[in-house]
């Protein structure tokens, strides 16, 4: 039986094929190029999956670069959400309207800025613009009504229409700065503004905002001679007076606010956002864009502001003190009555001036709980209706320039 056993085993193992048995050795070679083939599966696997990856995060940062050079979006830091962003971008494109490089969150260069509309819904903000576009239109057509009677009327070119003709014309060039493009950005969502034009809105801004106040001071002065010192009124405001104070005026406010631009153009280079929290371009809203320290430009601004408007409201304030203590002294009231008449529009343009200006200035820079609709209207505010009211406080008060607007009309008329 066991040779049969046998035999039937060596017939079993003659029958299989040869080279099915490998030695020990062979195997284990096998055993290893099996692994290492394996090894090399897996690794090309993993790549595949890396380059569809790579290839997927490609195609959405081309559609954010393109996105970027034609809407030109917000471009918010990772800042809020705790996550700091370590990485640098350039985004270049042919016209060179947008030159952007992110670095640890901030914006470096950035040429264009965004300007916000005030806080509501969309559907509002069209009916938001119809208010300031109508005080712009009154602005404008009042004004000019005012430069083109006072310029045909000889009657009266003496200093008080003089001065109100030069007044006339700074708001119209002051509205027509912000106006256009604060419309644009309520009705028709054009929010973007170049670096270099936003700064350039920001100084003819301040510097309009200077040259009213300095033809305010003009204006208290010459009700202070013509009040207090009658007799030597025509000698003190004469031709020659009108051209230093209207020179005077000019410069005074261009060449202190130029150093503010440079300022912001030489100092400031890394910026946390693009977006100004403004309707216009206001100096202290640019400053605060930026992440490098500003105290430098915090302290010029404050030496502009009280330059300008802290020199000129001291001296209004002493000449009208003194015309109430000369018109109180007069014997009779219709002597008193007559001249109180005559510096009421004054005191009220003045009122509605500085009031203004003050407090948006203060709430501004030390209302840190007020909330951001209320600063944005109170600036729109501030700019806007004082050049509306302006015209009508002048036409409701002084006689003469109602008389002639409708011997103007009725003249045309009846010819």
């Amino acid at each position: 039986m066991k040779k049969e056993q046998k035999s039937k085993t060596q017939k079993h193992r003659g029958s299989q094929p040869p080279g099915r048995i490998l030695p020990a050795g062979n195997q284990l070679e096998l055993l290893l190029t099996i692994i290492d083939l394996e090894q090399q599966c897996s690794w090309l696997s993993r790549a595949e999956s890396q380059h569809e990856v790579t290839s997927h995060v490609e195609e959405q940062e081309n559609l954010a670069h393109s996105e970027e050079q034609y809407k030109s979006p917000e471009i918010n830091p990772k800042e809020s959400e705790g996550i700091e962003d370590k990485t640098g971008l350039s985004l270049l494109d042919s016209t060179d309207q947008i030159t952007l490089l992110r670095f640890n969150g901030s914006v470096f260069m950035s040429s264009v800025l965004t300007l916000i509309e005030i806080p509501g819904p969309e559907s509002v903000q069209c009916w938001i613009g119809i208010p300031f576009c109508i005080m712009y239109l009154v602005a404008v057509i009042g004004n000019s009504l005012i430069l083109i009677i006072i310029k045909y009327e000889n009657s009266l070119h003496n200093p008080m229409y003089i001065f109100l003709a030069i007044l006339g014309a700074t708001d119209i060039a002051l509205s027509t700065c912000i106006l256009p493009k604060m419309l644009g950005l309520f009705w028709f969502r054009l929010p973007e503004i170049s670096f270099e034009a936003c700064l350039l809105q920001m100084w003819l801004i301040h510097s309009f905002q200077g040259i009213e106040a300095g033809v305010l001071l003009a204006i208290a002065l010459d009700r202070y001679v013509a009040i207090c010192d009658p007799l030597r009124h025509a000698t003190i405001f004469s031709q020659q007076l009108f051209m230093y104070v209207g020179g005077g005026v000019t410069f005074r406010s261009a060449i202190l606010l130029a150093p503010s631009v440079l300022l912001i153009k030489c100092l400031l280079i890394l910026y946390r956002r693009t977006i100004v929290s403004h309707s216009y371009c206001e100096h202290t809203a640019i400053v605060k864009l930026a992440t490098e320290d500003i105290w430098i430009n915090k302290i010029y601004g404050l030496f502009v502001v009280f330059a300008i408007l802290g020199f000129d409201i001291i001296f209004i304030i002493l000449s009208c003190v003194q015309i109430f203590i000369t018109v109180f002294r007069l014997p009779q009231k219709e002597a008193r009555f007559k001249a109180l008449n005559t510096c009421i529009a004054d005191i009220c343009v003045f009122l509605q001036f500085y009031l203004l200006a003050f407090f948006s200035f203060f709430t501004h820079r030390f209302g840190s709980h007020i909330p951001p609709y209320v600063h944005i209207l109170l600036a729109n505010i501030y700019l806007l209706v004082r050049h509306f009211l302006n015209p009508i406080v002048y036409d409701m008060k002084t006689k003469q320039i109602p008389d002639h607007v409708l011997k103007m009309f009725f003249s045309k008329k009846k010819s």
